[in-house]
């Protein structure tokens, strides 16, 4: 087996020189000519769009853009790449090239089942904990068939597949945090006792193409094609080279009682919280095999805590997004409309328009009719100050000036919440009483 995770760590070369930006030069087709990279990009596209489609039909406007979402979770996730590159290098990792085949594919055999499970922990943690089981049985199987698979997984190197589902993760934790929630969708899901909640879900993906150290030869044994183009495996006597390859991270949650960026902040320090737990079994997994199949357990089992325990906070903690009686509560503001100029935000809960006191979704209209050429609003904020805003109001602008309000129970739409994904409670219908 290849020595990983040690430090220091340095790339087997010849005494032949070679030229190492030539060799990334030549790297980069491989990632090109990867299928994976482009099976990504199509799903990033198909959840971004259908987005789209959930907003219009509930609010009947496009509150995200699926452009823009396509084009940061490309630009920031090759900024996460990056940084998975310089940690995989750092920490001594050594990946062979079908582990990641590998962990691609069967990332993406799980995310048919739930699209969260598009994770690699989940990928990291399976593959993991079968190869821990062949390792532990007898070196010799018997089947002649299965004599090959057998001893691939007998060699496969637990510390460094764990060691990247952390590195990813950690990465993960740092994308959370630099996008801040943005591009949440604001939706209405169905409380407890009938009541109508309004919610942000939170589900972001990243591609992450990241430059990982694979063994080239092995007792004379090529483990890379030889038309497949790697950094640094041209000279003669190369045992390690770089291998550039795409995965992806994704993100999921749903913000009831804080509000998007809040909850982004919170769920970067759990990820970190995780990510370090698991990076330490990785390391411990070099000297003792049992600590691999701790690590297999906890790549798995942690995560899904990770989601199920965000999620019993939000529906235990008092929702933010839930109309009171006492002024009405602003779910989401549209983008370029009166009510950004304005300065309303999220959250904002308005006390009066015009002098009016408003009680309810009903009184906001007439409020704003009571003088055609100008808006005053008494408006209490999330910390529980007053603001006061005001702005002419000119013809032929929208009566409701960009607003998305909080649900009541005159609402005609909403998700009903189930113990599944995100992703599958748009799919659902979204009829009342559905």
């Amino acid at each position: 087996m290849v020595d990983t995770l040690s430090l220091p760590f340095s790339i087997g070369i010849s005494d032949r020189r070679t030229n190492k930006v030539d060799g990334f030069i030549m790297a980069l087709p491989s990632f090109f000519l990867n299928p994976l990279l482009y099976l990504f990009l199509l799903l990033f596209w198909m959840h971004y769009y259908r987005q789209i489609q959930f907003e219009r039909k509930l609010y009947h406007v496009r509150y995200t853009n699926p452009w823009q979402q396509w084009f940061h979770s490309i630009v920031h996730g090759v900024f996460g790449g990056v940084i998975v590159s310089i940690l995989l290098f750092t920490l001594g990792a050594v990946l062979r090239p079908l582990d990641l085949w590998i962990l691609g594919g069967l990332s993406l055999l799980l995310a048919l089942v739930q699209l969260p499970y598009l994770c690699f922990a989940y990928a990291a943690g399976w593959y993991s904990l079968t190869a821990f089981l062949v390792q532990l049985g007898p070196q010799e199987l018997g089947i002649s068939w299965m004599e090959g698979p057998w001893q691939f997984l007998a060699q496969t190197h637990l510390p460094s597949v764990l060691g990247l589902a952390a590195v990813l993760h950690l990465a993960e934790a740092f994308l959370v945090r630099l996008n801040r929630g943005r591009g949440s969708s604001p939706l209405f899901v169905g409380g407890k006792r009938g009541r109508l909640l309004g919610a942000y879900q939170m589900q972001k993906f990243w591609l992450l193409p990241f430059a990982a150290v694979v063994p080239v030869s092995s007792g004379g044994v090529e483990l890379v094609p030889s038309w497949w183009p790697l950094a640094l495996a041209g000279a003669a006597g190369t045992s390690f080279a770089f291998m550039l390859f795409p995965v992806v991270a994704g993100f999921a949650d749903l913000a009831l009682s804080q509000l998007p960026e809040q909850k982004a902040r919170s769920s970067a320090k759990r990820l970190l919280m995780y990510s370090v737990g698991l990076l330490a079994l990785a390391w411990a997994a070099n000297i003792t095999e049992w600590a691999g199949l701790a690590g297999a357990v906890f790549a798995i089992l942690g995560h899904e805590a990770l989601v199920r325990m965000s999620s019993a906070r939000e529906w235990k903690r008092p929702p933010i997004f839930t109309q009171l009686g006492q002024g009405i509560v602003v779910l989401a503001v549209l983008p370029q409309t009166p009510a950004e100029k304005l300065g309303i935000v999220a959250g904002d809960v308005i006390l009066k328009v015009n002098g009016m006191d408003i009680r309810h979704a009903d009184d906001f209209y007439p409020a704003l009719q009571l003088n055609s050429a100008f808006c005053k609003m008494e408006v209490r904020n999330v910390e529980g100050h007053i603001k006061y805003l005001q702005r002419a109001v000119y013809q032929g602008e929208h009566h409701q000036l960009g607003l998305v309000i909080a649900p009541d129970n005159q609402s005609l739409f909403y998700v009903e919440m189930k113990p599944v994904s995100l992703v599958q409670l748009i799919r659902q219908g979204m009829n009342k009483g559905a």
